[in-house]
């Protein structure tokens, strides 16, 4: 088996785990059960799948930020020429 079955099935044998709804909750069960160290993989993924959305609204509100300086230098360069 490899990492992920190993977590899945241990997961579903502990009732502790039971009524998880979200993955930001299994992500808290794991940390207070401790299987996010048995199961580090997993965990690092299920962190990273509640990270990505935050991180590339991020980049997006900078690359707009980068545009909207572009576009006022661009017109004040053109205005100072004219």
């Amino acid at each position: 088996m490899d990492h992920a079955n190993l977590a899945r099935a241990d997961v579903r044998e502990d009732n502790r785990f039971f009524n998880i709804n979200t993955i930001s909750e299994l992500s808290q069960r794991m940390m207070e059960t401790r299987k996010n160290l048995c199961y580090s993989l997993v965990y690092r993924l299920l962190k990273l799948v509640l990270v990505l959305p935050i991180a590339t609204a991020t980049v997006e509100r900078i690359f707009l930020g980068m545009k909207i300086v572009k576009t006022t230098l661009i017109v004040t360069a053109w205005v100072m020429h004219t």
